[in-house]
């Protein structure tokens, strides 16, 4: 999933929920270019962080296990979105 980072961080269950049904979560938004909100999104659980400000502040890299590995997250996806629609 790929929920705008505003959103995701008034709404930070949204994450154990994505987590529970192995979902990945890539954040993107304005307030991606801050460090802080990188690192509490980052200490929350979600996956990558999308931005567009490189700063050596902002470039630290950890590894984790690859996502395209896993053939569900496709249809987990597409549940999540749906489970997205009918929620509002």
């Amino acid at each position: 999933m790929a929920p705008y980072s505003d959103q995701l961080l008034q709404n930070v269950e949204m994450i154990s929920w994505a987590k529970k049904f192995g979902l990945v979560i890539f954040t993107w938004g304005e307030m991606n270019n801050n460090k802080e909100t990188i690192d509490e999104l980052k200490r929350l659980g979600v996956d990558a962080v999308i931005f567009d400000r490189c700063t050596p502040l902002t470039l630290t890299r950890t590894y984790r296990h690859s996502i395209f590995r896993d053939y569900n997250y496709i249809f987990i996806l597409f549940l999540f979105n749906l489970f997205a629609q009918l929620c509002n």
